[in-house]
């Protein structure tokens, strides 16, 4: 735990790695959608075969990758690129640097 913290302490990123290495991924995928908006906040996006309905201001999508994970899916980073807001913006607030850092500050209790 120690370790882990003071890697993570290390990092330069406000969001930890493995949430980054998703996030790009998510970043790739998005370039297949296109995205029509309704409103400042709600889009509808178009991948493939399907249309997702995304609402930026809850954080949401209708392919509930979003609302499960925490992490904006490609539907959501199409919209973000679509608004260009960063899409670090809306991975939430446990998946951060400070959140890890506090998960990992008390250590192990030793014997």
């Amino acid at each position: 735990m120690f370790t882990k913290k003071r890697w993570m302490h290390k990092s330069q990123d406000e969001i930890c790695p493995r949430v980054r290495s998703k996030l790009e991924k998510n970043e790739e995928y998005a370039r297949s959608c296109t995205v029509v908006a309704a409103s400042d906040s709600k889009f509808q996006v178009f991948d493939m075969n399907d249309m997702l309905v995304e609402n930026l201001g809850q954080s949401s999508c209708s392919c509930r990758w979003w609302d499960h994970y925490g992490i904006p899916c490609s539907h959501a980073v199409a919209c973000c690129n679509w608004v260009r807001v960063p899409p670090e913006n809306y991975v939430h607030k446990w998946m951060k640097k400070d959140s890890y850092l506090i998960s990992y500050s008390e250590g192990i209790k030793l014997i």
